[in-house]
């Protein structure tokens, strides 16, 4: 490991060590132990002998990120985190996400795993087997559910409400903070708003509305989500129109305090609402 007194010159162990991170994070660590002069000396010497390099970085990172079927939306997230460009972030995720000669998407690929494996896992023997050994019709229903009727006990299959598009789509940056409900929470509100005509970017740059999912159950959690809002508010400082929506557990508890301390949110959007975020009116744009 690189420790203080050594120097900023890269050496073995440390080379090693930036091969696995972006430049960005590796600038952040040396700055613990060196100035911030020295620090950037050597992440630029680094840089130079080719041990950190950020397009092959974010290239490596997104291939980890769909083996673990990540989604490309918490992929961006992920490498935005990571203290990578946007325009290094699209490179890399049209580089691995981009469908193969058969025109498969390994997205959806990823998806479908994840359904198998974690969903057909609760549902146990499926489908299940009666008596006679013939396989029995499911009984899961994916796109609505089924009620039975009161006057004949049959089921009867419900469709869902359709959602009126939007005549002016928007584009939305997504930031997800916390637990994997907390993910699960805006992969709800992304389809919603998806499904309502609007689009996802990953480039917080590019966004007409950046939505902070937070969450705001210890300290550490709290801190995290106010500095990601605040980071949010910066980018109306190039795109005046941009509006900022928290929602998650913070805004659910401290609503109030985040409206009256932080007054370039347009909105707050407690846990409860997460599935009517497509219909909260002024000054969210739809």
């Amino acid at each position: 490991m690189c420790r203080p007194g050594q120097g900023p010159r890269p050496r073995t162990g440390c080379a090693g060590l930036a091969r696995e991170m972006s430049s960005a994070q590796l600038y952040e660590r040396l700055c613990y132990g060196f100035t911030e002069q020295a620090a950037a000396a050597a992440v630029a010497e680094m840089v130079e002998l080719d041990y950190v390099n950020d397009d092959r970085y974010a290239e490596a990172r997104a291939h980890s990120l769909l083996a673990a079927r990540k989604s490309r939306r918490a992929a961006a997230q992920n490498l935005r985190q990571k203290g990578l460009s946007g325009a290094q972030i699209e490179q890399a995720l049209e580089s691995v996400y981009a469908p193969d000669a058969d025109g498969e998407s390994p997205e959806l690929e990823a998806a479908a795993a994840l359904v198998r494996s974690r969903y057909m896992k609760k549902a146990g023997r499926w489908p299940p087997r009666p008596c006679g050994g013939r396989p029995a019709a499911p009984r899961l229903c994916v796109f609505g559910h089924k009620r039975s009727d009161k006057k004949s006990g049959r089921r009867i299959k419900s469709t869902p409400q359709k959602r009126k598009r939007v005549s002016s789509p928007m584009k939305i940056a997504c930031i997800s903070l916390g637990c994997p409900k907390n993910q699960v929470d805006l992969d709800v509100m992304v389809h919603i708003l998806l499904s309502a005509g609007h689009e996802t970017v990953a480039d917080l740059a590019e966004a007409d509305v950046i939505l902070v999912n937070t969450c705001g159950f210890i300290e550490s959690a709290k801190t995290e989500a106010i500095e990601n809002i605040l980071e949010a508010c910066s980018y109306k400082q190039q795109n005046p129109e941009l509006k900022v929506i928290v929602t998650g557990c913070l805004a659910e508890r401290y609503r109030s305090q985040i409206e009256e301390e932080i007054p370039e949110v347009d909105a707050v959007v407690g846990c409860a609402s997460n599935k009517a975020i497509d219909h909260r009116g002024p000054p969210v744009p739809w």
